[in-house]
């Protein structure tokens, strides 16, 4: 038989008042008999009664999956009035994203917000905490689509050409998608190519969030998600190729094939000659960073490279992805580092080709050649 809600009210009415009666009358009758002990005793019980009421009566609150019906249908209707708590909602949903994670453990609350104001594509499987076995009998478990107001702080500029399987291309540090002119063109006769402006640099905006590599491998995820590109061939050079590798550790699954161009691991990948003018440069930037927007800009630039990715070579097993590593016989990043990342790499290929670090841009045709040798293969 179920309850309604007039039996629900005498049931928590009775769990309230039966014990606090109970106290009250024994300190009355304290009282009356002028037994000062008696009633001390009874007004601290009076206390503890009361503390052991509200407890009692929130866990069969929480227990019941009927009494949490009414409170979420009235807290669901104040959520409908309350955009500040809305806003709250969504960037719980938009901070898990963020973060990479298909499910996340948020109230059934959230679930029921986000899919009433649904228009988005990115599927997340919504779960509620608490007595799992009890709140799952009011429904409220979903898979909805995070609407568009749930947004990155950015939206990327990108050059978008061709047909078949999508091919990601990302660009290095302090450059933009033009930097693949030689790519585009070609790539995009088999492949539809996507050539990004990663956050900060050339046409995207630099937003809010932190300006690191793993952040942009996170736009990256977000990008994909917008277009709904479910797995992609990923192309990255230098600090793209540092993305690429990133991305490719965090989420496996939506990795192709990859290449890493002119990639590192760390700041000790690269030769000492190009990473010393970087960090007097870094130093530099930074100290009039307060001061100047421009020196800012290039402190942050620069830190890419003086603090990023800082990869650990047992991470890249975490690569389910066939990947090429291919650099220049003159590249500004060590060969014997070059070396190490397709050794730690399960399945992976290895090419030097003549030039130094901007061997697509300089030999395309040759680097070309190599990549679609390794697609094709």
């Amino acid at each position: 038989m179920g309850l309604n809600n007039n039996s629900i009210a005498v049931i928590i009415g009775a769990m309230l008042i039966s014990p606090l009666m109970g106290s009250i009358l024994a300190m009355a009758y304290g009282a009356i008999s002028n037994d000062l002990k008696h009633t001390r005793n009874h007004a601290v019980g009076f206390g503890m009664q009361i503390l052991i009421s509200v407890i009692t009566s929130t866990i069969y609150f929480l227990l019941s999956p009927h009494l949490f019906d009414l409170i979420y249908n009235k807290m669901k209707e104040r959520v409908k009035t309350n955009f500040d708590l809305k806003k709250t909602l969504l960037n719980a949903g938009k901070d898990a994203l963020s973060a990479g994670k298909k499910s996340v453990q948020i109230p059934g609350l959230i679930a029921e917000t986000l899919s009433g104001l649904s228009k988005g594509r990115t599927k997340v499987n919504i779960e509620l905490i608490g007595f799992d076995e009890p709140l799952k009998k009011t429904g409220i478990y979903e898979n909805f689509d995070l609407n568009e107001g749930i947004r990155m702080d950015i939206d990327h500029y990108f050059i978008e050409k061709g047909n078949g399987e999508p091919l990601i291309l990302l660009h290095g540090n302090g450059e933009d998608c033009g930097y693949f002119q030689g790519q585009i063109d070609e790539f995009s006769k088999l492949y539809h190519v996507y050539a990004i402006d990663t956050r900060g640099h050339g046409k995207t905006p630099r937003g809010d969030k932190p300006f690191t590599i793993r952040q942009f491998a996170d736009d990256l995820l977000w990008f994909m998600d917008e277009h709904q590109i479910e797995k992609t061939h990923l192309l990255g050079f230098s600090d793209g190729g540092n993305i690429a590798l990133i991305f490719a550790i965090q989420y496996p699954d939506r990795v192709n094939r990859l290449i890493l161009n002119g990639a590192n691991l760390d700041p000790k990948g690269v030769k000492r000659s190009t990473q010393l003018p970087i960090e007097i440069g870094y130093k530099i930037a930074k100290k009039f960073a307060g001061k100047s927007d421009s020196a800012k800009l290039n402190a942050e630039m620069l830190g890419l490279m003086v603090n990023d990715p800082n990869v650990d070579p047992e991470e890249l097993v975490k690569i389910k992805a066939k990947t090429l590593v291919i650099a220049g016989t003159k590249d500004m990043i060590k060969e014997e580092h070059t070396r190490l990342i397709a050794s730690s790499i399960p399945d992976s290929d290895l090419v030097f080709l003549n030039g130094n670090h901007f061997i697509a841009n300089k030999h395309p045709e040759e680097f070309n050649r190599a990549v679609f040798q390794f697609l094709r293969s």
